[in-house]
């Protein structure tokens, strides 16, 4: 009888660490590893996937399970340990009045440590560093347990739902298995450091993420720097401007007015008519031409993506409050947005690293991403690049002079007609 009751004890202390260890990996396991999964093959996986879609049921079922192993231990286990200890027991120098009291309580604080480090502890640590693999291996047994006891397990249910309700939390509500945004980067920068996403892949993420808090001025090209041209042109004088001015599209306007956008032309529109129209040389830009593309200066770059491909435009015309024109975006602006420079511009256009905290920066340079070089707060809703800022914190300003802030002292390099071109920036050094 005592070896049928030790066998008994440690098989419940065993049933015990499969219940526990299945409750953890169902909650620890995460819906996209569930995918993986399936779509890696394994057989067990459509198992897995049944007791995580029902989370609730099966937690009851572990619960359930976990319960009567430990009733059952309780009521063996203290007795099957005393047994166990007894020739400890035997040699020990107890007083007959306190030995029944002493040897009761090591037997319990015994059974006790057992069974949690064997059937709690070891299990849950387990089942937490290898969730998939014990998910894998508890699935099939547990969905047997649960139509097993099925009668109770939806009795449990039912009585928790019916407490649940009491605070207003809905029978099956689903449970959120989303990623906000925040949680995402926290993700990324924890797979980043752990060498699981490399430099290039945790760059081009970090940047889409800028889509949804950079607007469309901060990236495009202004006014200022766009090449027109009038509707009635002819594609002769069009390709003449071409040999100064070589672009992909070109804005077509009224009588040289920005203002007043016809459309758009595409080059390549010319160059796939050329082999059927012997005219074409003599046909008008507004000929040729497509409907522009508007979007508001304001608008978030995500949007701006969106509207373009909808529309299955690569190129738009960017406005401002009043209906006129801002300056222009191409699908090419927004990606380099997140891949970094497509043209492979000289250094010139670019920001350049002269020494430690000393910067050569372009004043077409947006805020933001001065703030991130810099690590400073220059950004604000009323200008969008650091020229922009310079400008606003000091309109007068000429070639030479300096504005000291966030530690930095900004200094005008060159300007041209009132727009500055280049800024140089220098760390202020603390006496």
């Amino acid at each position: 009888m005592d070896i049928i009751n030790s066998i008994l004890v440690i098989v419940l202390i065993l049933i015990t660490g499969f219940f526990v260890a299945a409750e953890f990996a169902i909650v620890a396991l995460k819906p996209t590893k569930v995918r993986e999964l399936e779509e890696s093959g394994n057989k067990n996986a459509k198992y897995v996937k049944i007791i995580t879609s029902r989370m609730n049921d099966y937690l009851a079922a572990c619960q359930l399970g976990n319960t009567l192993a430990a009733l059952a231990i309780g009521w063996l286990g203290e007795a099957t340990m005393h047994k166990w200890l007894q020739p400890l027991f035997d040699i020990l120098p107890l007083n007959a009045t306190i030995e029944r009291p002493v040897t009761v309580a090591i037997s319990f604080l015994m059974i006790t440590y057992v069974n949690v480090v064997v059937g709690e502890l070891a299990p849950k640590t387990l089942s937490i560093q290898a969730a998939d693999k014990t998910a894998l291996f508890v699935a099939r047994p547990l969905i047997i347990w649960y139509y097993a006891m099925y009668p109770f397990n939806w009795l449990l249910n039912e009585s928790a739902n019916m407490i649940a309700r009491l605070f207003g939390v809905k029978r099956n509500a689903e449970i959120d298995n989303g990623v906000t945004p925040t949680e995402l980067k926290i993700i990324l920068n924890d797979s980043y450091r752990q060498g699981i996403v490399n430099p290039m892949e945790y760059q081009y993420v970090q940047n889409i993420f800028k889509l949804d808090d950079l607007q469309v001025q901060e990236i495009m090209i202004p006014r200022k720097e766009v090449e027109a041209i009038n509707a009635e042109q002819t594609i002769q004088e069009l390709i003449e401007m071409f040999k100064i001015h070589p672009f992909d599209n070109y804005l077509v306007v009224s009588n040289n007015d920005k203002d007043d956008v016809q459309g758009i032309l595409h080059a390549k529109t010319i160059i796939s008519q050329m082999a059927n129209d012997q005219n074409i040389f003599e046909r008008t830009v507004a000929s040729l031409m497509i409907d522009a593309m508007k979007i508001f200066e304001g608008t978030h770059l995500q949007d701006v993506l969106q509207q373009m491909r909808q529309q299955q435009q690569n190129f738009a015309v960017v406005t401002d409050e009043y209906g006129g024109t801002s300056g222009i975006v191409t699908l090419e602006d927004i990606l380099e947005v997140i891949v970094g420079d497509l043209d492979g511009l000289n250094e010139s256009g670019q920001i350049r690293h002269l020494a430690p905290d000393h910067y050569m920066i372009p004043g077409d340079t947006s805020l933001s991403e001065v703030d991130e070089l810099l690590n400073t707060e220059l950004a604000n809703h009323l200008v969008y690049t650091l020229a922009g800022w310079v400008l606003y914190t000091n309109f007068a300003i000429t070639e030479g002079e300096s504005i000291v802030e966030d530690g930095y002292q900004f200094t005008v390099v060159s300007m041209s007609q009132q727009a500055i071109q280049l800024v140089e920036v220098k760390k202020v050094k603390k006496h």
